[in-house]
């Protein structure tokens, strides 16, 4: 089977659920993964999320780890985590190193702005190249909304079916 992709943008705080997000909504996205996962055949769900990000919305795993669980299917988190950001000049250290420094007034806002598009760009060819590397397909990538259509894009490029299944789901 072909690589292809099916993209559910949302919220990171749907994705984790937890404390933050009422039991009703928690069961709506529950039942629109199970829906997705059964009407394409999912064979794999991908999320954009790392132990650093699990732990800032004080989750144990995802909404989506459960329901691949549940319907036995490989799971994988595919975001970088603060060790591999690091590694890759990818955290805000940098940036803000150079602010102050350089003694960046306004202009350091602008500057946090555009290091954060071009830290978002790297993090999504990352995350493309670790879905390839799986063997499991259709994948669901559950992602920020925000990442949406720009994976889309990626995908693609790549010559590989892709459908965004919902740009930025709202219970």
């Amino acid at each position: 089977m072909p690589p292809s992709l099916l993209i559910l943008g949302t919220s990171h705080k749907l994705q984790c659920g937890g404390a933050n997000v009422s039991a009703s909504e928690t069961a709506a996205f529950e039942k629109e993964l199970l829906r997705i996962c059964v009407a394409f055949n999912v064979g794999r769900i991908a999320e954009e999320m790392s132990d650093v990000g699990l732990a800032m919305h004080e989750v144990l795993r995802t909404t989506g780890a459960a329901i691949a669980e549940r319907l036995g299917l490989v799971h994988q988190y595919i975001d970088l985590n603060s060790s591999e950001r690091a590694a890759l000049s990818l955290g805000d250290h940098a940036v803000v190193s150079l602010i102050i420094e350089n003694d960046f007034q306004d202009e350091g806002a602008s500057l946090r702005r555009a290091f954060g598009i071009i830290v978002g760009e790297v993090r999504e060819r990352i995350w493309v190249g670790r879905i390839l590397e799986g063997k499991k397909w259709p994948v669901l990538l559950v992602c920020g909304a925000d990442h949406s259509l720009n994976i889309e894009k990626l995908w693609g490029a790549l010559g590989f079916e892709v459908t965004v299944v919902h740009q930025d789901y709202e219970p």
